[in-house]
């Protein structure tokens, strides 16, 4: 009776406490944009909640001469115009899943502490909020939490779909952007050295 005493009178303080993840300074986050449904009952947003935690090795032989090849592949010269795009984007096939990473998310007042990152590097969570505080349509955001000393921000976002909405699930290449993906070569240019 009093440990539950105890839990009640912290509750107020938990946001003030739990805003750490372990998140080394060489490390960063993605989060990916999903889509809320309201839950069966109708009375809240499920909310989910998709993250990546991993750690770019630029520093690494193997990895840059595997970016250099592809360089050379695509007839890229280092000082092209469109090398820092091309640096950007293979820089994220070359990088370390962090797994094992505990996660913290805080949405307005909620905080959600993620199940640790599995060996890909991804972590999944879900917050429940009142249907009132959002409109189908809408979007509602999040953050990791950080120490406030950290000075990094990543932020993630949520779609409120309405309920009974059609949703239409495709693939991106040649649907949502241009790929070609009929020619390998375009193929590859388009998703490595081209604006989207």
């Amino acid at each position: 009776m009093n440990c539950i005493r105890i839990a009640i009178a912290l509750a107020p303080l938990i946001p003030s406490f739990v805003s750490a993840s372990p998140l080394k300074p060489d490390e960063e986050i993605v989060f990916f944009p999903t889509a809320a449904a309201l839950s069966t009952d109708g009375t809240r947003w499920i909310v989910p909640v998709h993250g990546w935690v991993f750690e770019r090795e630029s520093g690494s032989p193997t990895r840059n001469a595997l970016i250099a090849a592809l360089r050379i592949s695509l007839g890229l010269e280092a000082e092209d115009p469109g090398d820092d795009l091309f640096r950007a984007r293979a820089g994220m096939f070359v990088v370390d899943n962090e797994s094992g990473k505990e996660i913290t998310v805080r949405l307005n007042d909620r905080i959600l502490p993620c199940p640790p990152s599995g060996d890909d590097g991804h972590f999944r969570g879900e917050f429940g909020i009142p249907r009132e505080k959002g409109r189908p349509g809408e979007w509602v955001f999040f953050t990791a939490c950080l120490p406030a000393a950290d000075g990094r921000t990543y932020a993630g976002r949520a779609l409120l779909v309405p309920d009974g909405a059609p949703m239409v699930i495709s693939d991106i290449d040649d649907t949502v952007k241009v790929t070609e993906g009929w020619r390998k070569d375009a193929r590859i240019a388009n998703t490595f050295a081209r604006p989207f």
